[in-house]
């Protein structure tokens, strides 16, 4: 059989011990699938573990910081979907060698968990609805364009560079929540104002890597 390169270091590590590692979160694509792409790219074996809504509801009384995606390993249990994505592309090549794409890295993660994280949301349905139609016209649009000029300034290129990396799989996550309808309240013609944006989400979705973990991971 043929012996991969990472194969040959495994063998020649000084503690070839292998971590356990769970990740956990929902039968989603979500805040965990940039996370799940990373480990698989890195050869990372890890148990990924879906819960129903059903059970996370059993489960978040007893949860760290009462939210998911988190990961546990070797019996330690860490939190935030960006930390641990970040974690996990500096295990492969989907973190940025380079200091200035990874600061553009870190950037682009971090607008789209602030673009979650400040989604207004109410019981009343009348009134989510009006929350979600001005924070669209305004905050989440300003922060949209602002991601947008990466794009436009990428060139053709993925958003950070050459290479693709974990801040393209953020902003395909973006687009395409959008697009697909899952963004209450906002129409899926959004993104059409985002012309590039859409573009690097396209170049993600097409590239090599993701078309050899879809392959890979099909059940």
């Amino acid at each position: 059989s043929r012996i991969t390169v990472r194969d040959l270091a495994a063998s020649l590590s000084p503690n070839p011990r292998m971590s356990k590692i769970v990740l956990t979160y929902f039968n989603i694509p979500g805040r965990a699938e940039p996370i799940r792409i990373a480990l698989w790219n890195a050869g990372v074996a890890f148990e990924d573990k879906r819960l129903d809504f059903a059970a996370w509801g059993a489960a978040k009384p007893t949860t760290p910081g009462g939210s998911l995606p988190i990961v546990e390993i070797d019996g330690k249990v860490y939190t935030q979907s960006n930390s641990i994505a970040r974690w996990a592309a500096k295990k492969g090549s989907l973190y940025p060698k380079d200091d200035l794409e990874a600061l553009r890295c870190d950037e682009i993660l971090d607008i789209g968990g602030e673009i979650m994280s400040k989604t207004p949301s109410d019981k009343d349905e009348a009134k989510k609805k009006a929350l979600r139609e001005e924070f669209s016209a305004g905050w989440m649009k300003g922060k949209t364009q602002l991601l947008e000029s990466y794009a436009k300034a990428a060139g053709g290129n993925f958003i950070c560079g050459k290479d693709v990396t974990l801040a393209d799989f953020i902003v395909k996550g973006y687009v395409e929540m959008v697009q697909g309808g899952s963004f209450d309240y906002v129409p899926a013609t959004y993104m059409d104002e985002f012309p590039n944006l859409v573009a690097i989400a396209k170049k993600t979705a097409e590239c090599d890597l993701l078309k050899k973990y879809t392959e890979a991971t099909k059940k």
